[in-house]
């Protein structure tokens, strides 16, 4: 009886938040001419702020350019080389507590219900 009157209430309780969730459409004002859209970037403005300056650009050009002939910057290679550093013990340690962690807090998770009757 309890499992049925729960799940009629889960079921009602996303219904209800469906419905709700729903947005009626965007009112456009009719102040917004033809002329006005023609006029949008076409671009988003995130692009624009993603895309490289001059002098970054002309950076990686340099650098693919070196890559290219076999010459890599010595800079470039450093810091690969930093990016390749094997994990500690430390580390090791620290994605078996986390892991660990991870399946004790699913386990109770599923037990704990087990509990509350």
């Amino acid at each position: 009886m309890r499992l049925g009157v729960a799940t009629l209430l889960l079921g009602l309780g996303l219904a209800i938040a469906g419905c709700a969730s729903e947005k009626p459409p965007p009112v456009v004002g009719e102040d917004i001419t033809a002329a006005q859209l023609r006029s949008l970037e076409d671009e988003p403005p995130m692009l624009r702020y993603l895309s490289p300056t001059d002098e970054e650009a002309r950076a990686l050009a340099e650098e693919e350019r070196l890559a290219a002939s076999g010459n890599p910057v010595p800079e470039a290679s450093a810091e690969r080389s930093d990016l390749e550093d094997e994990p500690t013990t430390e580390d090791k340690v620290e994605g078996a507590s986390i892991g660990l962690l991870q399946i004790a807090i699913t386990i109770g998770a599923i037990v704990a219900p087990f509990f509350l009757m």
